[in-house]
């Protein structure tokens, strides 16, 4: 029998279908990567698994982890599980870790549930997995709130959770989508090293990390099994038509050449910026400039500056010094004296869409108001403008027009 054994597994919401006669099986020591797009059910099969769902939720099928049955567990047996034999490493950190708790006390919780460790052992034994997962200065990061942490630096913290307890199998999902190249090849090293003790079951929409990673994979669409098999073998050839437009349209760098430039004139110049934050500098005299029609990336390790520099630009985080100009034009350095038009121009799309997006507003109202407040725009005008923008993002507006972003996948939010 497999570690992990899901079959006939089906999950509705009302009348909706969002996985449908899903098989899923992780052999001990074995990895299988999960592959789809956003939306094809990935996510809420691996939270049934751990009994996660929304209540509305109605889910059929079996769910066995080592001989045991998971789907008809009530919670106090569902916990005998979580996070002791079966860890999980979310999407989006923030929404896994206390904002109010440090996540020294949060990873030592759980070793006290579990009986693992106690006092001084347990703080030394969060030290280390700290350090194993590669945290800069590990004991300073043991004393740190979430929000005093880079993206890159929680999405760590969220994986030593998830490990501390020595697990026998690790469901990743999403684990390094936000991070930067130089950490995700750190987190999925080390994925790679724990294989020797923990199964893994990554779910991802990155096929190259699938090809690096995992022996197996399994392809969902619109929450259905379309293929499944070893992944050298899937690779070599397909064989359902979806797994073959995955591959095809996975980004790859000899594929094509960069846009050029439609014109010379210069719309964002950032000259000598620096932000420091008490006795840090988080930036230190940065300039670049962008020209119209032009990409610009912004390349650096977890914790270099990146975020922080596009707050400046945007706004949101006034630079101890240096300046802003937009079309030569200098911006005020906080948004708040900026006019209407200036904010219009220089809009963001943040890292944790799950984070940035209101969960107790509608989709339609999120999109609709910024063209409601620099538009103008009211009442079937500004309708018939939401619908064509959930178009826009192949988000069709009879279904998601009314829904709030709980109710939407990872992907989705990010659309």
């Amino acid at each position: 029998m497999s570690l992990l054994d899901v079959t006939w597994l089906t999950i509705r919401y009302g009348d909706n279908v969002v996985v449908d006669n899903v098989d899923l099986f992780v052999e001990r020591g074995e990895s299988v990567g999960l592959v789809g797009e956003s939306g094809s059910g990935k996510t809420q099969s691996v939270l049934a698994v751990l009994g996660l769902l929304s209540r509305r939720a109605q889910v059929s099928g079996s769910i066995e982890f080592d001989g045991h049955a998971l789907h008809d567990a009530d919670e106090a047996g569902l916990d005998t599980f979580r996070g002791r034999r079966i860890g999980m490493v979310f999407q989006d950190p923030m929404l896994s870790l206390n904002p109010y708790l440090r996540v020294g006390h949060q990873l030592r919780q759980i070793l006290l549930r579990h009986g693992l460790a106690r006092g001084a052992d347990a703080d030394a034994r969060v030290v280390d997995m700290l350090e194993r997962v590669g945290l800069p200065d590990p004991r300073r990061q043991f004393r740190a709130y979430p929000h005093e942490m880079s993206g890159g630096i929680r999405q760590r913290a969220m994986l030593a959770a998830a490990l501390i307890a020595e697990p026998e199998l690790l469901i990743a999902d999403e684990p390094t989508t936000a991070l930067d190249v130089t950490v995700q090849a750190q987190i999925l090293e080390l994925l790679e090293e724990i294989r020797d003790d923990t199964a893994l079951l990554l779910i991802t929409h990155d096929l190259g990390v699938i090809a690096g990673y995992c022996e197996h994979m399994i392809v969902l669409e619109r929450g259905r099994v379309v293929d499944a098999g070893p992944t050298t073998s899937l690779f070599a050839a397909p064989k359902h038509e979806h797994t073959r437009r995955l591959i095809q349209s996975a980004p790859r760098v000899d594929r094509g050449t960069p846009p050029a430039a439609v014109s010379s004139s210069t719309v964002l110049s950032v000259g000598n910026a620096v932000v420091d934050y008490a006795d840090l500098r988080a930036v230190d005299d940065v300039s670049f400039a962008v020209q119209a029609g032009e990409t610009v990336a912004v390349v650096g390790e977890s914790g270099s500056g990146k975020s922080t520099t596009a707050r400046c630009i945007t706004g949101l985080l006034p630079p101890t010094s240096g300046e802003i100009l937009f079309k030569g034009q200098a911006l005020p350095p906080d948004y708040r004296n900026r006019t209407k038009d200036q904010l219009r121009q220089a809009q963001m799309i943040y890292q944790m869409a799950d984070t940035a997006l209101n969960p107790k507003v509608k989709i339609s109202e999120i999109i609709g108001r910024p063209a409601q407040f620099y538009s103008g725009l009211h009442g079937p005008d500004l309708k018939s403008r939401v619908d064509e923008l959930l178009d826009l993002i192949e988000l069709d507006p009879s279904q998601y027009y009314n829904r709030y972003p709980p109710e939407l996948s990872g992907g989705r939010n990010h659309h």
